[in-house]
């Protein structure tokens, strides 16, 4: 693993359970156009528990947002798998936390895993490696929202440390004392399929002054078949 004051040049090497290798690397601005079709990969189930709603496509400012993270409020990961001569690279897994307003301390977990790369340990890796990233900027705690009917999702969080806060609305929300979790190193963790919404939509709320972005919230959604907050 490697990591440098600038979180924007983060990554790892990894090699899955059935030996396929991947890299877990922070997400870049050029990336717009494999996150689409990271998108694309994931399922209308793995879509609808993601975002708690029928989702065709990301919009353009959702893509520039998603691959444009400060990586100081907002840290953005994802897992690739190394294409054939002339052939791409290809995201199999998108992971990210974004600091809440109300607490700057404390962040809101969002993961994703196409279907074709679930139940391979991805999520699991991908959430180490988040938890990781925020002791070492210091947050204190992760946040996740979890469908309350997702039980396998909030099996695995629990499993990993996650604690219940209550459920409202048919939502459950979960939480992890990044300062008391002792397995943040980015290693594989046992299967789980599981996926997290990525802000429910990733509402962007422009002021109506400045016409700039101001809050946009990250919600882990649905269980999809792979990870931790979606996708293992």
């Amino acid at each position: 693993m490697w990591m440098s004051n600038d979180l924007s040049q983060y990554f790892t090497n990894r090699i899955l359970r059935d030996g396929t290798p991947i890299r877990i690397r922070a997400i870049r601005s050029d990336d717009k156009q494999l996150l689409a079709r990271h998108f694309d990969g994931l399922g209308s189930d793995s879509r609808n528990n993601r975002f708690f709603g029928i989702r065709n496509e990301l919009t353009e400012n959702e893509l520039r947002y998603f691959t444009e993270p400060d990586f100081f409020r907002h840290v953005a990961l994802v897992a690739t798998v190394v294409g054939g001569e002339g052939v791409p690279d290809t995201i199999v897994s998108d992971g990210r936390y974004v600091a809440l307003e109300e607490c700057r301390s404390a962040a809101e977990l969002g993961l994703s895993v196409v279907d074709d790369y679930q139940r391979r340990g991805i999520g699991g890796l991908m959430l180490e490696c988040l938890i990781g990233i925020a002791r070492y900027q210091h947050v204190s705690r992760l946040e996740a929202s979890v469908l309350a009917s997702n039980r396998g999702v909030l099996s695995f969080l629990q499993r990993r440390g996650f604690r219940s806060a209550g459920t409202s609305s048919g939502v459950t929300r979960m939480g992890l004392s990044v300062e008391d979790d002792d397995q943040g190193s980015c290693r594989a963790l046992e299967d789980a399929p599981l996926e997290m919404r990525l802000a429910g939509q990733a509402e962007v709320m422009q002021d109506a002054d400045t016409n700039r972005q101001r809050r946009i919230y990250l919600r882990d959604r649905g269980w999809m078949g792979d990870v931790a907050c979606h996708g293992d």
